[in-house]
């Protein structure tokens, strides 16, 4: 009953003003067939007005829900980036022996959010990585991978993933090159290296695409935070 406490004087307050008005107009007009008219007219209102509320106040809170959720999925993100992302990046960029040709541009400075986000965009899409990595780097790459994998798990985990397609598509590259790595117990064969270096690719291009959509995520919403991640940046070098 202590629960209900306040909601039973709120009604009681309502129910009461609403006597007094009739009461006031009753004794200004002098007339109780109007007053029930007037009731009468409110009911006949009250299932349009019910309805009209409800559609109103549901889409107040679908978009509320929406925001929570997509702010839980960028502290995602942001999680991913910390943990493992920029670090894979850093790592991968050192196998794309096209990077020397392209530069940081692909990804560089505050510019790219001031009207030139949709230009990186395409240059990300249409930029094509050449990967080419050695024994060594592969091992490397896989004992790094193999340290991520438990923090990889947990993530996917996460049901909030679903709301956001293309982080998804980057983890599953992400996981599908750790299990390629770990199925290998060297990379002495040419044709593993071959087949890696695709894996890499993908991995790599959803990195690079995902790191500019978080960015300017942080950049809109999180100015403060954003200028730390832009001093991380991995592509500058």
């Amino acid at each position: 009953m202590k629960k209900y406490k306040w909601e039973l004087k709120l009604g009681i307050i309502l129910i009461g003003t609403s006597f007094i008005l009739y009461y006031i107009d009753y004794k200004l007009f002098g007339t109780a067939s109007r007053i029930y008219d007037n009731i009468l007219n409110q009911i006949a209102f009250l299932p349009i007005y019910v309805l009209f509320v409800s559609m109103v106040l549901e889409q107040v809170l679908y978009k509320k829900e929406k925001q929570t959720v997509i702010s839980k999925m960028n502290m995602l993100v942001g999680l991913f980036f910390s943990e493992i992302g920029i670090e894979l990046m850093k790592i991968i960029l050192c196998y794309d022996k096209n990077l020397s040709q392209s530069g940081s541009s692909l990804l560089c400075t505050d510019e790219i959010f001031n009207g030139k986000y949709k230009f990186y965009i395409k240059k990300i899409k249409d930029y094509q990585p050449d990967i080419q990595t050695d024994n060594e780097q592969l091992i490397s790459l896989k004992l790094f991978m193999e340290g991520k994998s438990e923090f990889l798990l947990q993530l996917m985990q996460n049901p909030n993933l679903l709301e956001h397609e293309s982080f998804t598509e980057l983890m599953l590259s992400v996981f599908h090159l750790l299990e390629e790595l770990n199925i290998r117990d060297d990379f002495k064969e040419i044709e593993d290296h071959k087949h890696l270096n695709i894996d890499i690719e993908r991995a790599y291009l959803g990195l690079t695409r995902e790191w500019l959509s978080y960015m300017k995520h942080l950049r809109e919403e999180y100015p403060y935070h954003y200028s730390i991640k832009l001093r991380q940046n991995p592509f500058e070098r």
